[in-house]
């Protein structure tokens, strides 16, 4: 759900939102992806993504959902990639074993 969250925030102001929901197997393996049309994210700000308390949001936010998302993908053996542009969008792809 963050990371749908995060991708309906990333769209906002844009004349066509698009968020696309991706799942399906590779191998041993099942893939989830969640794509948007949004702002993008700087190199920057990509390398500080998954650090706790980490965000660009304001005060009103933790910083701790996309740290407790990497944690619980790397406790299931899992991996997770990102793909941007700035002012493209973002995709980031979930693996984990089956």
């Amino acid at each position: 759900m963050n990371l749908i969250s995060n991708a309906k925030d990333a769209t906002k102001g844009q004349k066509k939102r698009e968020i696309r929901l991706s799942l399906k197997e590779d191998g041993d393996k099942i893939i989830f992806s969640v794509t948007d049309n949004g702002k993008g994210i700087s190199d920057s700000l990509k390398n500080k993504i998954f650090d706790p308390f980490f965000t660009t949001k304001g005060m009103d936010h933790s910083g701790l959902g996309m740290s407790m998302l990497y944690g619980t993908i790397k406790k299931h053996n899992g991996a997770i990639e990102i793909k941007t542009k700035p002012g493209i969008g973002t995709t980031f792809t979930i693996a984990l074993p089956k």
